[in-house]
């Protein structure tokens, strides 16, 4: 049997350190469910429904709002605590309920470039139009932002797994491209004919010019080439490694990279103005263009 209830407190705060503000965002989607966002030092998210709904559902909608967020916030602040109420009475402290809350408060783990990842503040853009769009399109992506968001984060898993996986993610953006914009339709990934280099090459050229200036100006072919290597190389046992790939600090480096190029596509692709986080977006990319001379390194050698 689904538990029901009108509406759900979610505080979000850092374990160590305050939120900036105030900010106060407050929207409603499709007359039924009502949200309020206060970010003063912790973040509070009130979500209401008109109608008594399942907890489950008012759950499932915090977390689409929540990772729409972090595109913009390049980190997931964490949950720490959730309060259900059936109307004015609060139901958080019923077994069934603690049951659902313990179930639902999934960790997620932060992106590993938790300090130097924000784009610009969320407050600026997020509405009913924005957010009713974010979910449609985080129902085409389905597993592949939780692959992204899985592999940009602290999970333990090797650092050029998690390189290889975010670069193989170049042709589902692809997909997602054509299907809002109708652009790529010359490229078909998973077919024939078409590439996983095709596919980074025509995403960095229409979305990541910024991203990845000095690698297109300075050896863009041998870039192309050492990424797909990076890739395929998780596919092969030692002996049959391509003779380059990245090694463990590139492939922190090009992480950050990828994890950038993504967000700034979904962005794009809700219409976000690219001015408006420009600036912010090539500071973070020079930081790393000269992060111990990695990059400028990577460059001489391949």
């Amino acid at each position: 049997m689904k538990l029901n209830c009108t509406s759900i407190l979610v505080t979000q705060r850092y374990e160590n350190g305050v939120l900036a503000g105030p900010h106060h965002e407050e929207f409603s989607i499709d007359n039924k469910i009502n949200v309020i966002v206060d970010q003063v030092l912790v973040r509070k998210v009130r979500i209401t429904s008109n109608v008594k709904t399942p907890i489950i559902e008012l759950m499932d909608f915090f977390n689409i709002l929540d990772k729409l967020i972090m595109l913009f916030d390049g980190v997931f602040i964490p949950v720490k605590s959730i309060a259900v109420y059936n109307g004015d009475e609060d139901i958080t402290g019923l077994p069934e309920v603690q049951d659902i809350i313990n179930q639902r408060i999934i960790f997620t783990s932060n992106n590993i470039f938790v300090n130097n990842s924000k784009f610009c503040n969320w407050d600026c853009f997020i509405d009913e139009n924005i957010l009713i769009k974010w979910k449609k399109l985080l129902d085409e992506l389905e597993i592949v932002h939780q692959v992204v968001l899985y592999n940009s984060g602290e999970l333990k898993y090797p650092i050029d797994g998690k390189v290889a996986n975010l670069i193989e993610v170049s042709e589902s953006l692809v997909d997602i491209v054509k299907l809002c914009t109708g652009k790529f339709n010359d490229l078909h990934p998973g077919e024939k004919g078409t590439t996983l280099c095709n596919c980074i090459d025509s995403l960095i050229s229409e979305y990541g010019k910024d991203i990845f200036a000095k690698e297109y100006l300075i050896k863009k072919d041998a870039f192309l080439s050492i990424l797909t290597k990076s890739r395929v190389r998780i596919m092969h046992i030692k002996r049959k490694y391509p003779e380059l790939f990245f090694d463990g600090k590139e492939s922190l480096v090009y992480l950050a990279k990828f994890t950038f190029l993504y967000r700034h596509v979904l962005l794009q692709l809700l219409g976000i103005d690219y001015e408006s986080y420009k600036t912010q977006l090539t500071k973070l990319i020079s930081q790393l263009d000269s992060f111990n001379g990695i990059v400028d390194n990577l460059l001489k050698r391949i």
